[in-house]
């Protein structure tokens, strides 16, 4: 994870903007930290054990917590309430992550510096893209960089978008050819 400056090649290099993080999802983190984060999340949500037994049914399943200590943790979980309350505090672990990230960088970049996101193609359920995208100033679904010292070329095999630096349409199964250092930021049709 990270904050990754995308250069220019000039006189020296120059970064036009930054992207952060790369691909970003929750990755199913578990951990007792997050545990404990999610069990927060549960008494400012449900305020009492006993809501949260009625929201989540848990006397019907035998499940039944008197403290939000006693809230296991996720791995093995079968109740749905749980389950969708999980994924939706996995999707606010990953937008906040995202959103802190651009407050930093926004207050340290130049005002022609960008700053992105590459969300890795389609349109993921784990995170909250529209959040995400409200603390980026360039969407983009697919991000290539070429960092090395000689050109590099490959095939686009994701769906049809268009290089949101220079508004070049890029089509599933197009060569693309980057010479050293050089980037394209695609966007997807789909994402519009």
């Amino acid at each position: 994870m990270g904050i990754h400056a995308v250069r220019a090649v000039g006189e020296g290099f120059r970064a036009l903007g930054y992207q952060l993080d790369n691909e970003t999802h929750p990755s199913g983190t578990a951990d007792a930290h997050v545990q404990a984060a999610f069990r927060e999340r549960l008494r400012k949500k449900f305020v009492t054990p006993e809501a949260l037994n009625k929201a989540w049914g848990l006397n019907y399943w035998g499940k039944r917590v008197n403290s939000f200590d006693e809230v296991p943790p996720i791995e093995g979980a079968l109740n749905p309430g749980y389950k969708l309350e999980w994924e939706r505090f996995e999707q606010d672990i990953a937008t906040e992550f995202l959103s802190w990230q651009a407050t930093i960088v926004r207050e340290l970049k130049r005002p022609d510096q960008f700053i992105t996101h590459d969300f890795c193609g389609g349109l993921p359920t784990d995170v909250r893209q529209v959040e995400i995208v409200r603390a980026v100033d360039v969407p983009a679904v697919h991000a290539y960089f070429n960092f090395s010292a000689g050109k590099r070329e490959f095939v686009y095999g994701r769906e049809n978008g268009r290089d949101i630096l220079t508004g070049v349409a890029i089509v599933r199964s197009q060569k693309v050819v980057l010479a050293p250092w050089d980037l394209i930021i695609v966007r997807s049709e789909l994402s519009k």
